[in-house]
Formats: structure tokens, C-alpha cells, sequence
């Protein structure tokens, strides 16, 4: 539980960053990915001498998220830059952090909420003439999908 308060800190932080400079330092990035090593070497730990627990479905789950949200931000950034790289960053650690199950979650939240945001904000300009926004924050609404995540995690 405080790998997920200490996560959720460092992504308001990194949200914070996102918001008003529109650049996350990678120092921010490394000690969010320490986190999430550190996390995924207690949980292992903690349960080495539980016969309940499958370490291979374990790992596969953990790789399968980071793999998915490596896709997921990865092909938008690479081919046309729509994603910046430090929201690319904080993605693989999101999909580390979380494993395949709620990342799944946390990706569709993140961009149907970012999306959702965009047309009205870009509605909103149009009628008030004044010029369409071309790029938005992400990690906010990556924060907004752990939130998510969390009060499911921990209060369901």
C-alpha cells in the first residue's frame, strides 16, 4: 500500500509538471521507475513462501502491462510524436506498476477521458473564436485512470 500512496504522489508531481510546463524531468521518470522496482521486488518477496502464489503468472502479468502500455504509447510517439516521450516514460512504469489487467483499464480511461476533454475544450474555443488547442497534458488523465484504479484496488 505505500508503493501505491508513494506512486500516486509522484504521479500528481509528475501530473503537476505535465500541467504547467509541459516537461517532466527524467530524474521524476527514474525514481518512478525505482518505485515500481521496488514494489514489484517486495510483492515477490513477500510471497516467496506462499504456495498460493505463481510467480510465473505473476511476471507474465507484470510484463504483459508494461508490454501493452509499450505498445500503446509507444507506436503514437515513435511514427507522429502525438505522445511525448516522458508521457511514454511514465507509461512503461504505469504498465510495470500495474500489471495487464488494470492497465487495460487505466489506458482506456486515460485516453477516452483525454479525448472526451479535448473535443469540448476545442467546442468551447470554436464558439468563442479563438484558436483550437494543438496538444494537451496527458499524464493528468494518467493520473485520473490510477485514481481509478486505486479506489477500485482498495475500496471494492
Amino acid at each position: 500500500m505505500i508503493f501505491d500512496f508513494l506512486f500516486v504522489i509522484l504521479m500528481i508531481i509528475a501530473s503537476l509538471y505535465d500541467i504547467k510546463k509541459r516537461i517532466i524531468p527524467n530524474k521524476l521518470c527514474l525514481v518512478m521507475l525505482i518505485i515500481v522496482i521496488l514494489k514489484l521486488t517486495y510483492t515477490f518477496l513477500i510471497n516467496i513462501n506462499n504456495s498460493n502464489f505463481i510467480y510465473s503468472s505473476y511476471i507474465l502479468t507484470t510484463l504483459a502491462g508494461f508490454l501493452l502500455a509499450f505498445i500503446s504509447f509507444g507506436v503514437p510517439f515513435y511514427i507522429n510524436k502525438s505522445i511525448g516521450g516522458a508521457d511514454f516514460k511514465i507509461g512503461c512504469c504505469i504498465g510495470l506498476f500495474l500489471g495487464i489487467n488494470h492497465t487495460l483499464s487505466l489506458l482506456f480511461i486515460s485516453f477516452f477521458s483525454s479525448g472526451l476533454f479535448a473535443i469540448i475544450i476545442n467546442i468551447n474555443k470554436s464558439i468563442t473564436k479563438k484558436p483550437k488547442i494543438k496538444t494537451l497534458p496527458f499524464v493528468p488523465f494518467l493520473l485520473l485512470g490510477s485514481f481509478y484504479i486505486m479506489s477500485i484496488k482498495y475500496f471494492l
